[in-house]
């Protein structure tokens, strides 16, 4: 990265609340919003899950995302000031469906990939509030948890390329979709009675607006970026730790002088396991005593949500120190940032 990217807006709509504050300050006070769907799983049992609205079969596609994430992107523009160039919208989505594994190939994955469509619809509705999205600055990255961090990647090369003068960073997972619920639970990656060791879904919109930095901002910024893809099954952490060491380098800070680490963990013991060992590798060995922060536990899993949501939280929260986000996707993409 050649420049630091600046927050200059953030917007979210979770199970927690309605808008930026409230999820924060639910969050502060240890709320959970873990409820039942009207979905059964393969055994008869009600899933759970921390959604957003009431799970209802009419909200589906892009009725479903665009109820999530047009109130994010409203409360995301509020206040900011005209950008001096074009605008960027990057949405960062899961994975389709027939690519996450080998067994989780589903025929039906075509038929849920209304991804660009949600794109321009939220381009065209932006549009509508005086921001010109060009068709060219819009873009989708389908690569689950770690996605915005290639879309941050992306925002930046916009900016050196001088395409771009801000990006909106849209993070959508739907976790509440029946369809959705219905093939998670098939795979046996939902928590329930049969499978212990999953995760709870959970959904959420969250937007950030970034800026390129100029040094007169308020505020933490991004400064660098870290990316790799595991190969090992099951991971060996050798390509988080990776990550995790680019982002440091590229920062040019101490792994001692993180205050915080930002993370998707989600409750499945893979992700810990080699969490535990890629920081053992990097952090603990450089004696980094970070505070950890998993907003899974009560929001749920908010997949490609993660990264916008999480850096939405620490520009929003302004800890002290530097924080570095860590995320991870299921198709092998670990992608880490350092925030300061």
């Amino acid at each position: 990265m050649r420049v630091a990217l600046h927050v200059a807006g953030v917007g979210m709509v979770t199970a927690l609340g309605d808008d930026t504050s409230n999820t924060i300050a639910a969050l502060t006070a240890g709320a959970s919003r873990i409820r039942r769907a009207q979905t059964v799983d393969a055994a008869g049992e009600r899933i759970a899950g921390a959604f957003a609205f009431p799970v209802r079969s009419e909200h589906e596609g892009i009725a479903r995302a665009s109820v999530l994430a047009w109130p994010a992107i409203m409360e995301c523009m509020d206040g900011l000031a005209a950008p001096r160039g074009p605008t960027a919208l990057i949405v960062c989505a899961p994975l389709p469906w027939g690519t996450r594994s080998g067994r989780d190939a589903s025929p039906s994955a075509s038929a849920h990939d209304s991804w660009p469509a949600v794109l321009d619809a939220l381009a065209l509705e932006i549009e509508a509030r005086g921001v010109a999205v060009p068709e060219a600055l819009r873009i989708v990255v389908r690569r689950g948890h770690a996605a915005g961090v290639l879309a941050l990647r992306t925002a930046a090369q916009l900016f050196d390329r001088g395409q771009a003068a801000q990006a909106f960073l849209v993070g959508l997972d739907t976790h509440g979709e029946p369809a959705t619920l219905e093939h998670l639970d098939k795979l046996g990656l939902l928590r329930s009675k049969r499978t212990p060791s999953g995760f709870v879904p959970g959904e959420a919109a969250a937007v950030v607006c970034v800026r390129p930095a100029t040094g007169r901002e308020g505020g933490p910024c991004v400064r660098s970026l870290g990316v790799e893809v595991e190969t090992q099954a099951p991971p060996d952490a050798r390509s988080m730790a990776a990550a995790i060491e680019q982002a440091i380098d590229g920062w040019g800070g101490s792994a001692g002088s993180l205050s915080t680490v930002a993370i998707d963990l989600n409750g499945e013991p893979c992700r810990l396991r080699e969490w535990c060992a890629a920081a053992t590798q990097t952090l603990y060995r450089k004696h980094a005593t970070p505070v950890l922060v998993h907003p899974a536990d009560r929001l749920g899993d908010i997949g490609a949500a993660s990264v916008p949501l999480l850096l939405g939280l620490v520009a929003s929260a302004e800890p002290s120190g530097s924080t570095l986000l860590v995320t991870s996707s299921r198709d092998g993409l670990r992608g880490c940032a350092i925030v300061a």
